[in-house]
């Protein structure tokens, strides 16, 4: 399981990436079926994996929105014959496990969310129309668009992991971040 823990890392941009996201998810969407009825869910591969000529952790960011937060009883248990477990229960303080930063224009938003983690892929468990799953797809389709953005982004993670390569996992690194998201938060809010 990656937990995220060790000092943090990037690796260099690998075009099999989306190929991996897409088998992941392919293998994920029949363990959910007993969550909800089909059609209810929303799968997207996000993060930096999801973008093409970008570096990233050497993990595969996806998003699992489902309808509720309220009704996922039994999902740790649904998700563990792939190798994920759900994160809270080794590193419930981690920045993003249980819950994001409130942050934009959606004040009425839901912040609070789940994760699971395998040796391959990391799983945002967000809810349909929340504020953070909408910004994750914005995010990841901003950095698609914009190569000024993109290079920005990049060399602001190359900084960071530096600064942060004795670190043992990458919880300052991933609040450190949080400056990139609030220079372009109006375009998030878009």
């Amino acid at each position: 399981m990656s937990t995220s823990s060790g000092p943090p890392r990037l690796s260099p941009p690998d075009p099999a990436w989306s190929g991996m996201a897409n088998r992941l998810i392919e293998q994920l969407k029949p363990l959910a079926g007993g969550l909800a009825r089909a059609g209810e869910f929303a799968w997207d591969h996000i993060g930096s994996t999801a973008v093409p000529g970008l570096a990233a952790k050497p993990f595969i960011d996806l998003q699992l929105g489902v309808p509720s937060l309220d009704h996922l009883d039994g999902i740790a248990e649904a998700f563990e014959p792939a190798g994920f477990v759900d994160v809270a229960t080794v590193r419930p303080g981690s920045p993003g496990v249980l819950r994001d930063d409130a942050r934009g224009k959606r004040a009425n938003s839901r912040w609070d969310k789940r994760l699971f983690a395998s040796q391959q892929a990391i799983l945002h468990v967000r809810q349909l129309d929340s504020a953070w799953w909408h910004y994750t797809i914005r995010f990841r389709d901003l950095l698609r668009s914009d190569a000024g953005l993109r290079e920005s982004y990049q060399r602001m993670k190359l900084d960071l992991v530096a600064a942060h390569g004795q670190d043992e996992d990458y919880d300052k690194y991933t609040l450190a971040k949080t400056v990139f998201f609030d220079a372009i938060q109006d375009r998030l809010d878009a």
